[in-house]
C-alpha cells in the first residue's frame, strides 16, 4: 500500500482487499491467530489506522466488529488523520493528497453505529448516501467544501442491490432445504435437534405451541410490557411521577451518547424501577413524556 501510493502510476486504481491477519496485531508480539483473535480479542491492536489508513484514499469497510474487539478507525485516529486542516493545502500535486492525509472517503458497508469506524455515528439514506465528518470538532455536515473525510453508512444498501441480494440469500438458503423438508410439525424442535442443522434450530422461534430455549426469554419480556401497561393505566403516565423512589431501584447514569440518547431514554425508562441520570450538555426533547418520569439531567 505504501509504496503504490508513494511510488504508484496515478492514472491507476489499485485496490486491496484486507483481512483480520492484515491489520490485527497482538499487543505482545506474538503472531496473529483467528482462534485466539476470538477468544482474547482484548490483547490485540488494530495497526490498520497506523500502517494501512495513511496510504488508502477509500476504504469500504465491511469488517464484523463487536466490543471489546479494537476498532478499525477511532475518533483519536480521525484527528491525527484528518484533523490538521483541509487535504487540498496538503496537495504536492493535483488531485494528489500529500501522505498521510490521503483518505478521501469511507464507505461503511458494516454501518454499525459507533462501531469498527467509530466516528459512524448515525446512518445515512439513500436519499442523502453521504455526509462529512469533520473531525476537529467531532460533528458531521453536508458542506462538502469543508475539511474532513466524506462518509457513506446506509442502513439499508442491501435493499438497493434486490437482485444480487436475493441470489445470495437463495444460496445461503439451498443448503439447508433437506433440513426444512425433514422437521415435522408433531414433534418439538428439542426432540429434532439431532437430525438438524444448528443454523436451522436457532432459526425456530417457537415449536409445539411453546417458545424455543433460545427464545425463552421472550416470555419476560412480555410480562414486563405487561406490567409497564398495568401501570400506565393505573397512574395515566409512565407510573414514575408519582412512585417514590427505593434504594434497590436501578440507577443509570447516561454519558456522551449524542443522537441515540432519545430512543435509549425511551426503552430504559419502560421499566418502572429504572432511575436514570443523564449526563449531557443540553437536554433531550423527550416529548410525549415529561422529564420528572424519573429522569434527571446533569448539564
Amino acid at each position: 500500500m505504501k509504496q503504490a501510493a508513494l511510488e504508484g502510476d496515478p492514472s491507476i486504481c489499485y485496490a486491496t482487499v484486507l483481512s483480520r491477519a492484515n491489520s490485527m496485531e497482538r499487543i505482545d508480539g506474538k503472531a496473529y491467530s483467528p482462534e485466539d483473535y476470538q477468544a482474547n480479542g482484548d490483547l490485540y491492536k488494530n495497526i490498520f489506522a497506523e500502517k494501512v489508513a495513511p496510504y488508502t484514499t477509500c476504504l469500504i469497510n465491511g469488517l464484523y466488529w463487536e466490543a471489546p474487539a479494537p476498532r478499525v478507525l477511532s475518533d483519536e485516529d480521525a484527528v491525527r488523520m484528518f484533523g490538521k486542516g483541509s487535504q487540498a493545502k496538503n496537495n504536492i500535486m493535483r488531485g494528489i493528497p500529500q501522505i498521510p492525509h490521503k483518505m478521501l472517503a469511507i464507505s461503511d458497508i458494516t454501518c454499525d453505529i459507533g462501531g469498527s469506524i467509530e466516528f459512524s455515528n448515525e446512518p445515512t439514506t439513500v436519499g442523502s448516501p453521504f455526509q462529512l465528518y469533520d473531525a476537529k470538532t467531532r460533528t458531521v455536515h453536508n458542506d462538502f467544501s469543508r475539511d474532513g473525510v466524506v462518509v457513506m453508512s446506509i442502513d439499508n444498501l442491501p435493499c438497493q442491490l434486490p437482485r444480487e441480494a436475493t441470489e445470495y440469500f437463495g444460496d445461503c438458503l439451498m443448503p439447508h432445504i433437506s433440513d426444512f423438508l425433514s422437521l415435522t410439525h408433531d414433534k418439538h424442535i428439542v426432540a429434532q435437534e439431532k437430525n438438524t442443522s444448528p443454523c436451522i434450530s436457532r432459526a425456530i422461534i417457537t415449536s409445539q405451541g411453546e417458545l424455543s430455549p433460545d427464545y425463552k426469554y421472550i416470555s419476560s419480556l412480555r410480562k414486563e410490557q405487561e406490567l409497564h401497561r398495568r401501570i400506565v393505566e393505573t397512574t395515566g403516565s409512565r407510573g414514575m411521577a408519582t412512585k417514590e423512589w427505593r434504594s434497590d431501584n436501578k440507577r443509570v447514569l447516561l454519558l456522551g451518547s449524542g443522537m441515540v440518547s432519545e430512543p435509549v431514554v425511551e426503552y430504559l425508562t419502560r421499566s418502572a424501577d429504572v432511575r436514570i441520570t443523564v449526563g449531557r450538555m443540553t437536554k433531550l426533547k423527550l416529548s410525549p413524556w415529561p422529564v420528572n418520569t424519573g429522569t434527571q439531567y446533569l448539564n
